[in-house]
């Protein structure tokens, strides 16, 4: 089987945009309310291709991680407050898609507004306690986009993310909240068909930068409170429990299946509860005038 076998013939590419188009549309109107009151919480899944949940195509019931994400919410025995979930996802983005027009770099300057820029100016964006962060799952379908750019853009992204100004007249905006970033690596079960050997590679590099940025961030914080920045799941071939056919849309993996996304769903409220009980906690002692 070739590289060339896997290109999509230009009516694959009308499929997908129409399925693409139908799923944005649904999930603007699912997912227009924006936190309010005291007791609601917000968290986002941005990013691209794996962000958006392309591959999951049970759109009845949502799709992606932020499709499946309200349900395992609902059933967590210790959470006891709302959370608003969104899918801020963009098929096809790449990093340099999202990387932040308010860099001082020239290239970035001389650029339109980015995807982040348009994000950080929905207010859905801007209540979310908690960001997921899927980026650079598209970067290898341009080879000048090297390894260190991929992990530079992400940690700039995340940056302008950290220091995002809570929404006005909001809970969040009154009692200051802290936001965290979780960040997960790049999916790699379909780059050996898609890339070959020298694909292999060129993630397998990313995401080794990724992870030790993420596990430097973890060792520079004083304490375990003031980690801001987190892995996500780790969601590459190194990561055993990620090398299961059917986690994938076949026959190529190419994108996360329902059950891919089910599981990273999954996998994301075993490592970020405790950050959803904090922000609920912050909000009931805040309530009550202590902090």
């Amino acid at each position: 089987m070739t590289r060339s076998s896997i290109t999509p013939t230009v009516w694959d590419r009308l499929l997908i945009r129409l399925e693409v188009w139908v799923m944005s549309l649904m999930q603007w109107f699912i997912q227009s309310h924006v936190p309010h009151h005291m007791m609601e919480h917000g968290v986002c899944i941005l990013g691209d291709d794996i962000a958006f949940g392309y591959g999951d195509r049970v759109i009845q019931a949502g799709h992606g991680v932020a499709g499946h994400l309200p349900g395992r919410l609902d059933r967590a025995k210790a959470l006891h407050q709302e959370w608003c979930v969104y899918n801020r996802g963009r098929v096809g983005s790449k990093t340099t898609d999202w990387f932040p027009s308010s860099s001082t770099t020239a290239a970035a300057s001389s650029k339109p507004p980015s995807l982040l820029d348009e994000m950080c100016s929905d207010p859905r964006v801007q209540a979310s306690e908690i960001i997921y962060l899927f980026l650079g799952n598209n970067d290898q379908e341009d080879p000048n986009i090297t390894a260190e750019d991929t992990v530079k853009a992400i940690q700039a992204v995340v940056r302008v993310l950290l220091e995002l100004p809570w929404p006005v007249d909001t809970p969040q905006a009154t009692h200051r909240a802290k936001r965290i970033i979780y960040v997960s690596t790049l999916p790699t079960a379909g780059d050996a068909m898609r890339w070959g050997p020298e694909g292999v590679q060129r993630n397998q590099e990313r995401n080794t930068l990724l992870k030790t940025w993420l596990e430097g961030e973890q060792d520079k914080a004083t304490g375990q409170s003031d980690v801001r920045i987190k892995p996500g799941p780790y969601i590459d071939l190194g990561n055993y429990e990620y090398d299961r056919a059917d986690l994938y849309t076949s026959p190529f993996r190419t994108h996360l299946s329902r059950d891919g996304y089910v599981k990273v769903a999954k996998d994301f409220i075993l490592l970020a509860e405790p950050d959803f009980v904090k922000c609920e906690f912050h909000v009931f002692t805040s309530s009550r005038g202590r902090t």
